[in-house]
């Protein structure tokens, strides 16, 4: 049983998009997908092994497609570090009751009016028997307290610009039918910024957990969902490492020997004997995939149901929606004959799709009468720093929020002050070596010679993998490394390649190129720069450098001379 551990922090809003809102509105998972993670997973392993796909590679069917390797969906994390999960929707709570704490009760053994005593400054919903579903969706349980927690929301509200106009516009006069008119208000509801969520990769054999711990040690940085190039997506990973022995849930004591309780983890796609897909669970159905002769006991059943699609980026179509049983579903069985594999059920799951974190489940988790329940938030939460890399910040006392807050912030002018300083760079030794007169074949790369090593540099910063770049670099045959050669950047000696080359085996000598870089400080909380932040400032510095020719060339060609008549 073994399984690797990580943690994703938001460094901007995400948007994972449900199969939920208006057609003008796109809202965002509560959590993030298995599914979407594992695409993670498989960009980069096709960037490591420099591969367009996973055809015919033994390795990747057994680690993305065989079943053996299941990564589960991340979930939100408490304050305390814990990974919660899916609130069973067995669970209840007096309608409007209020205060730090609450009591949260089952279905099945709620009280009545008849069998509740008025006690003395008891709720009137408590007393007459008003109860609704737990509020928050997820839920983790310490010591006698069941902590309840919703991931936070931002909302956010967009105008659809024309790329030549850069303005919102509507002209229908000189539009075709099929055409759709710029300036279309839409809504994005995404995970706010700032919120740590726990992801797990479950892998039946030991060697695919290190293989799969290998691929987030090439960058502690990562883009997830949609709209990323709008701000949204950066997420900073985090990996605690393979354990051996891990369970979702911790150990549970033996129940009785026939009533029994299964609550899933995760939406579950499950089939009858006919191949539909099941909304309404029965006895032969459910003793299929137990394993054992069992019968449903309906006063301990909660089901309810939901819809799950997806977006297959390869095939660039959206994935099939289908109807499954959703998270936090509760079913009560009476074991009939036969016996039970728990441990085996709960490490492999039930259904379709559980390579993508679908069919998870517990037996008799949180199945005592009542808890005591106390709401609380995730959001940066302490046991995980905001910022590894920053410190200082203790020596102000500052509660645990305020130093995240403030390492959030330094981290920010960090990189303020980084790119600004390659701005800085490029005005100095780029620019003045592209204009009208001195732009002369061999003084710099031509766009083409450009082109191909941009591309590298860009593909490379997904993963921060300079070594990459260098070895591709070093490859070129001597016609496309010539313009590197005798190139020259203004007020430099060695030669434009001689300069790449260095900055590619050394990353930290960008410090030294970038001396405008100010040291930050916010509250007593400072930056300093680790190697994962050098290979990043020396790919944003190289893709700055590379671009800034093309890019004054066009504007020195669209410029118009001036012409004189003598």
């Amino acid at each position: 049983m073994n399984a690797l551990i990580y943690h994703l922090y938001l460094e901007q809003p995400v948007l994972v998009t449900s199969l939920v809102g208006d057609p003008n509105s796109m809202v965002t998972y509560a959590y993030l997908p298995g599914s979407t993670l594992r695409g993670l997973f498989v960009q980069r392993y096709l960037q490591r092994q420099r591969q367009a796909s996973g055809a015919g590679d033994a390795t990747f069917q057994r680690l993305f497609l065989s079943g053996a390797v299941r990564y589960l969906h991340a979930y939100p994390m408490t304050r305390a570090g814990v990974r919660t999960l899916p609130t069973p929707r067995a669970l209840q709570q007096a309608k409007d009751e209020t205060g730090p704490r609450f009591v949260v009760t089952l279905a099945s053994a709620r009280p009545t009016e008849a069998t509740a005593p008025a006690k003395p400054g008891a709720s009137v919903a408590r007393r007459e028997g008003r109860w609704i579903p737990v509020k928050r969706p997820f839920c983790a349980l310490a010591a006698d307290e069941l902590l309840l927690l919703e991931p936070e929301r931002t909302l956010a509200i967009h105008v659809q610009r024309d790329r030549v106009k850069g303005r919102a516009w509507i002209e229908r006069k000189e539009m075709d039918a099929t055409e759709t008119p710029a300036g279309t208000v839409f809504r994005y509801e995404a995970l706010e910024a700032g919120q740590w969520f726990a992801g797990v990769v479950v892998c039946d054999a030991a060697a695919d957990a290190q293989a799969i711990a290998q691929l987030l040690a090439s960058s502690d940085t990562a883009w997830l969902g949609r709209s990323r190039s709008a701000t949204y997506g950066k997420v900073r990973l985090q990996v605690e490492g393979v354990k051996n022995d891990w369970s979702e849930t911790p150990a549970l004591p033996q129940p009785p020997a026939r009533q029994q309780t299964l609550t899933l983890l995760s939406d579950t796609l499950l089939r009858d004997a006919e191949g539909n897909l099941v909304e309404l669970l029965d006895d032969a159905t459910l003793a299929a995939y137990l394993g054992a002769e069992v019968r449903l006991d309906p006063a301990r059943t909660v089901l309810h149901t939901t819809m799950v699609g997806g977006f297959n980026r390869t095939w660039q179509l959206p994935v099939n929606q289908e109807r499954a049983l959703a998270a936090g579903s509760v079913i009560g069985f009476t074991l009939e004959a036969g016996t039970l594999d728990r441990a085996a059920l709960e490490w492999a799951g039930i259904g379709e799709r559980r390579s993508e974190g679908y069919g998870r489940l517990v037996f008799n988790w949180l199945d005592a009468p009542t808890y005591q329940a106390v709401e609380v938030e995730g959001k940066r939460s302490p046991a995980q720093s905001a910022a590894p890399e920053t410190g200082q910040g203790a020596t102000l006392n500052l509660p645990p929020t305020d130093q995240a807050l403030a390492a959030t912030m330094t981290r920010r002018l960090f990189e303020r002050e980084v790119d600004q300083a390659i701005i800085a760079f490029v005005q100095r030794h780029v620019w003045p070596s592209i204009d009208a007169e001195t732009d002369a074949p061999g003084l710099l790369p031509s766009n083409s010679q450009l082109a191909r090593l941009r591309v590298l540099v860009r593909r490379a910063q997904a993963t921060g993998d300079t070594a990459m770049v260098a070895r591709e670099f070093a490859g070129f045959r001597p016609f496309a490394r010539t313009g590197y050669e005798r190139a020259h950047l203004a007020h430099r000696t060695e030669t434009l390649a001689a300069w790449i080359e260095r900055l590619l085996q050394e990353p930290a000598r960008v410090w030294p190129e970038l001396g405008a870089v100010k040291q930050i400080a916010v509250a007593a909380v400072s930056v300093e720069p680790t190697e994962a932040q050098a290979r990043a400032a020396t790919l944003r510095l190289l893709a700055a450098v590379l671009v800034a020719p093309v890019q004054r060339r066009k504007t020195l060609r669209t410029t118009p001379t001036e012409v004189t008549h003598g």
